[in-house]
């Protein structure tokens, strides 16, 4: 269980460190069991999120912002992914290096599943805290004016059950161009006691800059968790702009080379945080290109981590490389 991601303590009282976050929901895996019935394949996910954690990933968001997932199952393999993955973080949160609780943030009402009902989102907060959530992430429903938003946000947490994070993302409200700017700050500066933070998934460097000073400079409350998501180009602009963290489906493949990316940037190697952010995102576009959004980061899991392991110069074979000169140890075999 040895840390390799250098993780900083809690930001205060929002329970979400800076780090290098993943989302796990494309590489999750389904078996049926001896009843016939179908279920979540817990050993495998497990062993996976143990991979990941040893690789230094901060945390975890199911199913992420960016992809579907559990948010779209049912309760019952909801219920079960969460319990499987809080089994392995509470007992890596015992370890004595472990300066803090390792975030799981999963989706409640319309960032999950397309309920817009308040009282639908707050159940849903309070069951996933039950089976060991930390943070329920929150995309505004689609149907809501401008006006109404930062109320709901207002609502939503002053009655969960855990800390909420804010989730901005066109594909959760098509033909919307997301929320401004301006009531992004809104939002944080009437949410107080149970906002965390936010996720900004794909939004171009501009709003992410907006977003950064207006939430610093214009609102009451001290340092707030901004992390941003989208493609693995956009990795090292959203720090330049700022933000604490950053979330990715690529960790899923080469964890050690994603938090290399930010560990990088941080140390003040920028240059070299450069050169690797662009050699891992040509291998992601070679991945999209080659598999597709069928297979996504479970057709390319077998490339990285099985027999069909890819060994010839290629962009996916340069960043397997440096994923085996960081991994130690030897290798995982993950499925």
């Amino acid at each position: 269980m040895a840390q390799t991601g250098n993780p900083v303590p809690l930001l205060p009282a929002t329970g979400l460190s800076d780090g290098s976050y993943c989302s796990v929901a494309s590489v999750i895996k389904f078996r049926v069991d001896q009843a016939g019935l179908e279920t979540v394949d817990t050993e495998a996910l497990q062993r996976h999120i143990r991979h990941l954690l040893d690789a230094g990933i901060a945390g975890f968001v199911l199913p992420g912002p960016s992809a579907s997932g559990i948010g779209e199952s049912s309760h019952r393999f909801r219920d079960e992914i969460i319990g499987a993955v809080a089994s392995v973080t509470a007992k890596y949160n015992l370890l004595p290096d472990r300066s803090f609780k390792i975030p799981i943030i999963v989706p409640c009402g319309p960032c999950g599943d397309g309920v817009s009902g308040l009282d639908e989102t707050i159940l849903q907060s309070r069951w996933a805290m039950l089976y060991g959530a930390t943070h329920c992430l929150v995309h505004p429903p689609a149907h809501l004016a401008k006006t109404q938003v930062a109320c709901y946000f207002y609502e939503v947490t002053s009655r969960a059950g855990i800390p909420v994070v804010l989730c901005d993302n066109q594909q959760f409200s098509p033909g919307t161009p997301g929320l401004s700017s301006d009531t992004i700050v809104d939002i944080v500066d009437q949410c107080r006691s149970n906002f965390a933070g936010m996720i900004l998934v794909g939004h171009d460097a501009g709003k992410i800059g907006r977003v950064v000073r207006g939430v610093r400079a214009k609102t009451r409350r001290g340092r707030v968790w901004i992390a941003t998501s989208g493609s693995t180009d956009r990795t090292v602009s959203g720090l330049v702009l700022g933000a604490n963290a950053v979330v990715s489906e690529m960790a899923n493949l080469v964890p050690r080379t994603y938090v290399r990316i930010r560990n990088l940037w941080v140390s003040g190697d920028h240059d070299e945080a450069t050169r690797v952010q662009s050699d891992l995102a040509l291998a992601e576009t070679w991945l999209e290109r080659n598999l597709g959004e069928r297979e996504g980061i479970m057709g390319a899991m077998p490339l990285f981590h099985g027999d069909e392991e890819l060994t010839e110069s290629s962009e996916v074979g340069q960043v397997l490389s440096l994923e085996r000169k960081l991994q130690k140890g030897g290798g995982v075999l993950l499925y």
